[in-house]
């Protein structure tokens, strides 16, 4: 990919002032003490950018330097069309490698969720107490995943066990495109996409129609809020609780996001 309008800048003395040139705008030269500069760009995302030009010289113009160009604007964010087509492309290939995978209904809780998620809405209550068991009956059970179960109900009610594979194919396709859109950042469509290949025959054993599972894409999308956070040195925004909240009644996995 082409990279235009970008600048290469020697390192400035404490008198100049800071220069402009095409996207990108260099700040703060005159505290420069090592050859280290910030740019930022029309977006005010700021860089890291290595200078490796120290003579007199600085060169500024719309021809391509591979091997000086800051790396992190290499490769700038596709078109939006694109983004969208490369999340639906992926999303859509994770959900049907999904059906795929043999070992989805094999596991022992996935009945116990639906029984849970009937009876909230069967009682329009979520349990405190364990009313399946017959040697636990009536003992305290906290019914943290409620809304998985909830969700997981829905499903089978409405297209029974094809229903609820493709429910938890949704939601891993959807993890899938997600990190592919975010990895485009740094590499072509195509190369995102293998990316997100190789993370599926990665999370192959844990592929089961358990609560987890629908916590994957928050846990991916509240992962790249805090890098995306980080890079501009800020808290994210309070919008974001509310994403905190949802995954709280999916799955205990939002104990992870609270670490991170």
């Amino acid at each position: 990919m082409v990279i235009r309008n970008y600048l290469l800048i020697r390192i400035p003395s404490r008198t100049e002032r800071p220069e402009f040139c095409g996207n990108f705008v260099y700040k703060n030269l005159n505290q420069i003490i090592s050859p280290r500069l910030i740019a930022t760009d029309h977006r005010g995302t700021e860089y890291n950018v290595a200078v490796s030009d120290t003579s007199n010289n600085a060169v500024c113009g719309d021809t391509p330097n591979r091997d000086t160009a800051p790396p992190s604007a290499k490769l700038p964010i596709p078109a939006v069309a694109h983004s969208i087509l490369l999340i639906f492309l992926v999303s859509l290939l994770g959900a049907a490698l999904f059906m795929f995978v043999d070992n989805v209904l094999q596991d022992g809780d996935t009945g116990w969720h639906l029984a849970a998620g009937r009876y909230i809405v069967d009682t329009l209550s979520v349990p405190s107490t364990d009313p399946f068991s017959y040697s636990f009956k009536g003992q305290p059970w906290a019914a943290h995943e409620w809304l998985s179960e909830v969700l997981m109900h829905g499903a089978y009610s409405f297209g029974g066990w094809p229903g609820l594979m493709v429910l938890f194919g949704l939601c891993f396709g959807l993890t899938l495109g997600i990190i592919a859109f975010h990895a485009q950042r740094w590499m072509t469509p195509i190369c995102a996409a293998a990316v997100a290949l190789l993370l599926f025959f990665g999370l192959m054993p844990f592929l089961l129609a358990r609560p987890h599972v629908l916590g994957w894409p928050l846990l991916t999308l509240w992962s790249l809020v805090l890098l995306k956070a980080r890079q501009h040195e800020k808290a994210p925004s309070k919008g974001w609780a509310l994403m905190m909240w949802l995954w709280a009644n999916l799955h205990g996995s939002f104990a992870i996001g609270l670490f991170l």
